[in-house]
This record gives structure tokens, C-alpha cells and sequence, in this order.
């Protein structure tokens, strides 16, 4: 659908089925951070849509990068209809946690999960 690469980051809106899904690799800083938002809402067509951010691939994550998040997450409404995947033990998961993102968002370790995770919550998946 989209690729845009700024700096260290390259950003990517693709579609899992019926889920957007925005990857992330390389470096979630300020340099990519309207373009990043930009693609959160060309994604979010209405406002029960459901998200998937794919972090697992990103090596940095800044405030900017987390005010996107926080963006994303109230204009989707529901926690449950945006997943955050991230790799166990990477820079952006430890960042997330530490400012407990995790107590409002839903943050899982793989791609995979984030879109079953989403699936489940309107009722596509198992």
C-alpha cells in the first residue's frame, strides 16, 4: 500500500485481511513522526476500524514515536482495537513499559499475535 522511508525508519501500511498493519524497522524518532502519523490515519478509514503497529522491527523508539501511539490509540476509541507488536526485550518494548503503555494498550511480542489479538475483539477470530 504505502512505503515511505525518512532517515533510519522506513514505514509500511499493508493489510493483514481486513486489519492495517503498520511496519515499522529502523529508528521511531521525530524525522518520521508526521509521516507516521499520516499513515495512522490514511489506516483508521472509520472510527471502529481496528490497528496493528508492528514495532518488532524497530531498533529506537522516541516521544515523538509514543505521541503517535497515543494518537492511534484515541482515535480507534477501544484499547482493545489497537495492538502494539513488539520484540521481547527490544529498546521500543522496554520504553513502552517503562512509561506504561502497556496498562492502556495492548502490547504483544509478535506481528502474528497483535492481528489475532485485534481479530478477536470484532469477532473475526477464534
Amino acid at each position: 500500500m504505502a512505503d515511505l522511508t525518512r532517515g533510519e525508519c522506513t514505514l509500511r501500511l499493508t493489510r493483514n485481511g481486513d486489519v492495517p498493519v503498520i511496519e515499522a524497522t529502523g529508528e521511531v524518532d521525530l524525522r518520521v513522526e508526521s509521516s507516521f502519523l499520516s499513515l495512522v490515519e490514511e489506516a483508521l478509514t472509520t472510527e471502529a476500524a481496528p490497528l496493528v503497529i508492528d514495532l518488532t522491527k524497530a531498533s529506537y523508539l522516541d516521544s515523538a514515536g509514543m505521541h503517535v501511539l497515543v494518537h492511534a490509540r484515541r482515535k480507534i476509541g477501544k484499547p482493545e482495537r489497537l495492538a502494539v507488536a513488539v520484540a521481547p526485550g527490544g529498546l521500543p518494548e522496554r520504553v513502552l513499559k517503562l512509561g506504561m503503555f502497556d496498562r492502556w494498550m495492548v502490547l504483544t511480542p509478535s506481528l502474528e499475535s497483535a492481528v489475532e489479538r485485534v481479530r478477536s475483539d470484532v469477532g473475526e477470530g477464534d
